[in-house]
């Protein structure tokens, strides 16, 4: 059994594949599979697969029928031997001690652990490093602020298999805004979290035809991931502990698509998109501050929302 499994989901990203699976072979920690799983792409993408699992024994190749980005991370999860699973979307890289940072903090007791990480730019403009918060407190009933520090993505993670195989949790085929659904719903089942401080993914924000990138009727998806997340939490007894946390989870994710439809020309779609985002969001006007930001953040925030609700009172 290898210590890492390390998934790729790869779907017409030719021109950044091998970056991704150099930045991998190369890594400083040596115990490690790579599944690169492609989800049925109509490029080039199985040549070089078959060239890495031909030159390094440690890379399996599989294909399979285009499901999607969910499907094929669930797939990988199936045919997955490592002790800790870590996700890595193929037109991103990795620094090469990812691996061996990881695995610092395994030796800790962690099975949860987050990483920071580097936000590229196609267009040119500089890079970003993204800094996640810093929290006290091992699992969610110590402090339920590491709902807040953890950020959506999948892919800055490393997971203990047991949450996905005791739990029986997976992505959530066919939606967009998998990874809210499902970071947080393993983190309900984490027994230690642990960070390392430093940026060790490098992700492409704007790379042309980039999914998070588009304005469709699947922005309605972070409405269903948002409630997706709230029934867990209401499941295993967490939403008190967690309300404030949630509901600025859900605020942020929300305010973050509100504002791709600011721009959008279907007047219809964008109207019934803010009137359904400002539905969901009524059941927590209870919930009016937010007391663990400072009052600067809490100013930003608050305006931010402000200006948001301007523009859909305006449509």
């Amino acid at each position: 059994m290898p210590k890492f499994s390390v998934i790729v989901p790869i779907y017409n990203v030719e021109a950044y594949l091998e970056r991704c699976l150099n930045s991998l072979k190369n890594q400083t920690f040596k115990d490690f599979e790579v599944l690169c799983v492609n989800d049925g792409s109509p490029a080039n993408e199985q040549v070089i697969i078959e060239r890495f699992a031909k030159e390094d024994d440690r890379f399996k190749g599989f294909q399979k029928v285009n499901g999607g980005l969910s499907d094929a991370r669930n797939y990988g999860i199936e045919r997955a031997s490592g002790e800790y699973f870590v996700f890595i979307d193929s037109d991103d890289y990795v620094s090469v001690q990812l691996l061996e940072k990881f695995n610092e903090k395994l030796q800790e007791g962690s099975d949860y652990v987050v990483c920071d990480y580097m936000q590229v730019y196609a267009s040119g403009a500089d890079s970003e490093i993204i800094r996640m918060k810093q929290v006290e407190g091992k699992s969610l009933s110590e402090n339920p602020g590491l709902i807040d520090a953890i950020a959506n993505c999948a892919w800055n993670k490393c997971y203990h298999r047991d949450l996905f195989m005791q739990t029986g949790i997976r992505y959530p085929k066919g939606y967009l805004y998998e990874d809210l659904g499902t970071s947080y719903a393993l983190l309900v089942h984490a027994k230690y979290v642990s960070f390392v401080r430093e940026p060790l993914i490098y992700y492409g924000v704007d790379r042309p035809g980039n999914i998070s990138t588009r304005v469709d009727r699947r922005l309605f998806d972070v409405i269903h991931m948002c409630r997706r997340v709230l029934e867990d939490y209401q499941k295993m007894g967490l939403y008190e502990l967690c309300s404030e946390q949630l509901v600025l989870l859900f605020r942020k994710n929300i305010v973050s698509s509100l504002r791709k439809v600011v721009i959008c020309k279907d007047k219809k779609f964008a109207k019934e998109f803010i009137h359904e985002c400002f539905d969901f969001l009524k059941q927590f006007n209870h919930v009016k501050k937010i007391s663990f930001l400072s009052k600067k953040d809490e100013l930003i925030y608050e305006n931010r929302w402000a200006c948001l609700c301007y523009a859909a009172m305006k449509r």
